[in-house]
């Protein structure tokens, strides 16, 4: 497993330096030990952190020990002769080389090969998936190298070590989804897709001021961050203007309210700080994978003096930072309220047909049948499907059903190793392997290879190519088909698999969770784009072979009910009929016409942002395309959780 060699090899994009303030002129340092917990209350150890009177309220850890809460191995480190600081694993192997004079770090990325990161019992603990190969066009062994000091981030040397602000080690392996986090004086180690916290930190959000050291600490941060380890997907037209100009100057040009989230964000009022984060999430709006300011979902933040604060200025109409963060919001909501009606469309016109099982569980996983047609329904790409999908198969498979339908049209993402068990079952009936197609992944040309146990009896073996099912598959995806939603379809229709609905809703980039010192949580699409088998990028989805929406209706485009007929199920047989038969050749002509136009779109929206006045006034149009991201060495695990004021997409 190579998730963890993504370290700080995503950061290797250009660094934009940000304005730094005047250090103290004499910094103290002291160590202290400190009780970090390991994803619960009940497992913990004590590591020595050093804190600097330069930045009081944050920890200082070494990687070593950062790697070893995060991770199924054990790492040292120690002073070498140049005077720079080596962190080896069990091995012996560098894994990097750090120098605290000129806050600098060298990493070896193949040394962090096969160290698998902890995740028992998350998303991305897929015991049925075996990463056995990964690809990329650069030396896996090159060294490189990444300099905090130009972020005004401070690597410490204390007692023959090295340290790392907690929070910029933590951002720097978000990509494991394990972060830290500092609370109350001890260090709480969580899975940021488990949901809720196994701990209590509701008095955060009754702070109302910040120091002046962590405020340019966490802007500093946020800078790093966002030169470094966000995609750039260009459903944020902003994202484009960052990739050229970097976030600091970005902010600076971008838009007045650009420059009014920058002087938020360096308030030293909590309250302002917060609704800078909302400014954020209106400006890098994606459709769902960044979020920056979800501190507005967690329950510590209800009812607290800051919730009050926050409430008082979304009641008043008149006030700019009220509206924004309520404008925040409704770019989520609205998304919600819109699948929340398909849902209701589609159960509806599900009712029709014999429900044969459902499952309990967040994914809303059920299958019905019609006749020798099967649909297979489920709305997130958790691991508690893949029991289900293969139940559904058996059945299929002993019941005489002979076209057996995916159905994702509410289906917001998920874990990519669902999808890899998914559709290795649906292209094994031709290629009797093991092996699921191959995920690959943006300018760097990463590839994941990987094993799949399909008969899930905890084994990779022969015995999983026997695995197959006669019969017919086709995938059916609708515009909110996201994120994994949206890949499957692309892969499928790679595979040669029918894909019916229409164009599905993109969501390129994995997303990744970080946090704020003292943890508020956000997310941003991160660096790992997935493409197209032909190396396209799959962010403005994927055109189907057979549209299903009514466009004769006459109704509102925005109407759900103008997508009733994706629900039509005895049509999609006769369509697979169609797609399957000897004598079928796809409209090569029209869809050559409508990817033309994808790429005309595209490279015109593109051009534009690119010549855009960056002192434009007011929120620029969202567009439905994507550009290309940092290179990045490893494909990880897709995990697009979106919490909106409780509810799951």
């Amino acid at each position: 497993n190579r998730i963890l060699s993504m370290m700080l090899s995503i950061a290797i994009a250009g660094c934009v330096a940000v304005p730094l303030n005047a250090r103290a002129a004499e910094e103290k340092k002291k160590k202290r030990t400190l009780t970090a917990y390991l994803y619960s209350m009940d497992s913990s150890k004590e590591i020595e952190c050093v804190f600097s009177s330069n930045l009081p309220e944050e920890p200082y850890i070494t990687a070593e020990d950062y790697l070893s809460c995060i991770s199924d191995s054990q790492f040292s480190g120690s002073k070498i002769a140049d005077g720079t600081y080596s962190v080896n694993n069990q091995k012996s192997e560098i894994v990097m080389v750090i120098n605290t004079e000129a806050d600098t770090v060298d990493l070896v990325t193949g040394s962090l090969d096969e160290v698998k990161p902890i995740s028992e019992g998350t998303m991305i603990d897929a015991p049925y998936i075996k990463i056995i190969k990964n690809t990329q066009k650069t030396d896996e062994n090159i060294k490189n190298s990444f300099n905090f000091g130009e972020y005004g981030i401070d690597l410490l040397e204390y007692d023959g070590k090295a340290y790392f602000p907690l929070n910029t080690i933590s951002d720097c392996f978000s990509s494991v989804y394990n972060i830290a986090e500092f609370y109350d004086d001890s260090i709480y180690f969580v899975h940021p897709t488990s949901g809720e916290k196994y701990y209590n930190n509701s008095s955060l959000f009754n702070k109302t001021e910040r120091t002046p050291e962590m405020i340019e600490y966490t802007y500093n941060e946020l800078c790093m961050v966002m030169d470094n380890l966000y995609g750039y997907p260009s459903k944020a037209e902003i994202s484009s203007f960052v990739k050229k100009n970097g976030f600091d100057r970005t902010l600076d040009e971008y838009s007045d309210e650009s420059r009014k989230a920058k002087e938020l964000l360096n308030s030293r009022k909590m309250s302002d700080f917060l609704v800078g984060l909302s400014y954020l999430s209106v400006l890098f709006y994606d459709g769902g994978h960044t979020i920056i300011d979800n501190f507005i979902n967690t329950e510590s933040f209800q009812n607290s003096v800051l919730d009050k604060e926050i409430a008082a200025m979304m009641g008043d109409q008149s006030n700019e930072s009220g509206q924004m963060i309520i404008k925040s919001v409704f770019n989520y909501m609205n998304k919600i309220d819109a699948i929340l009606m398909l849902k209701a469309e589609r159960q509806k016109e599900y009712n029709r047909y014999s429900y044969v099982n459902s499952w309990k569980g967040e994914a809303n996983t059920r299958f019905i049948r019609c006749d020798d047609i099967g649909v297979f329904i489920f709305d997130i790409f958790d691991n508690e499907v893949v029991e289900a999908f293969k139940w559904s198969l058996d059945y299929a498979a002993e019941n005489g059903i002979k076209q057996f339908i995916v159905d994702v049209s509410c289906n917001t993402g998920g874990s990519s190793s669902v999808l890899r068990y998914m559709l290795g079952i649906m292209t094994n009936k031709d290629n009797h392997t093991n092996k699921a197609p191959a995920v690959s992944a943006g300018e760097a040309l990463g590839r994941s290879e990987a094993l799949v146990d399909y008969n899930l009896d905890g084994k990779f073996d022969e015995l999983d190519k026997e695995v197959s099912y006669d019969m017919d598959f086709a995938v059916l995806c609708s515009r909110f088909s996201f994120s994994c939603g949206n890949l499957l379809p692309v892969m499928a229709h790679d595979e040669g698999i029918a894909v019916l609905g229409e164009r599905s809703g993109g969501g390129a980039c994995s997303v990744v969770f970080l946090n704020f010192q003292n943890y508020i949580g956000y997310s941003i699409s991160g660096s790992t784009k997935f493409i197209s088998k032909s190396g396209e990028d799959v962010d403005n989805g994927v055109q189907v072979d057979f549209e299903l929406e009514d466009k004769e209706s006459g109704l509102d485009e925005r109407d759900i009910k103008r997508l009733s007929p994706f629900y039509e199920i005895e049509n999609i047989g006769e369509l697979m009929e169609t797609y399957y038969s000897p004598d079928y050749k796809p409209n090569s002509s029209t869809e050559e016409s409508i990817t033309q136009e994808s790429s005309q779109a595209l490279q015109s929206q593109n051009s534009e942002s690119e010549t855009s006045s960056a002192s434009s006034d007011g929120m620029l149009t969202v567009i439905i395309c994507v550009v290309s991201g940092v290179a990045v060495l490893v494909i990880v695990a897709v995990v697009c959780i979106i919490f909106i004021r409780k509810n799951k997409l």
